[in-house]
Order: C-alpha cells, then sequence, then structure tokens
C-alpha cells in the first residue's frame, strides 16, 4: 500500500517540475500601403488564443508598427526582443 501511494505521489511532483513554456510575442506591420497587412491588435490577439490553449505564459510583447520588414534596422522592438533571448 505505502509503496504504491508514494510511486503515485512521485508522479505527482515530477509533473509538476515540468516548467510551463515560456515566449515572447513579436507583431509588426508593414509601413507598405500596398501590403495586406494584419493589424497588430489582430496579430497580438491570435497569438494570445494560441498561447491559452497550450498553456504557453507570454512574457513580454514588442511591436513595431509601420516597420519594414527587410532589415533590423529601424525595428527597434525587434532588436530589444532579439537581444533579450540571446
Amino acid at each position: 500500500g505505502f509503496q504504491i501511494m508514494n510511486n503515485k505521489k512521485n508522479i505527482r511532483n515530477k509533473k509538476n517540475l515540468v516548467k510551463r513554456q515560456k515566449c515572447l510575442i513579436y507583431a509588426r506591420r508593414s509601413p507598405n500601403p500596398d501590403m495586406d497587412s494584419t493589424s497588430i491588435e489582430k496579430q497580438i490577439e491570435e497569438i494570445e488564443k494560441y498561447c491559452l490553449l497550450n498553456d504557453i505564459e507570454i512574457v513580454d510583447t514588442y511591436i513595431d508598427d509601420l516597420k519594414s520588414g527587410k532589415s533590423f534596422q529601424g525595428r527597434d522592438d525587434f532588436i530589444e526582443m532579439y537581444n533579450r533571448i540571446l
């Protein structure tokens, strides 16, 4: 009896040791008026839904509005996020 209960307790403790995944959100809207770009709010909303469904903790959100995706130059929040994860 004791050994079985002790094993169940150990299994529960191991489950508690599994760390919840964490993420950073990055959203960007292009300055190009010809692009059919999704609003920043909608991008963040979709990512938040995904994280909620998959038990992922959102740590922080980074936004570059009206910034080109062609290079890192001028994308200050992207650079800050990139440096944070290195």
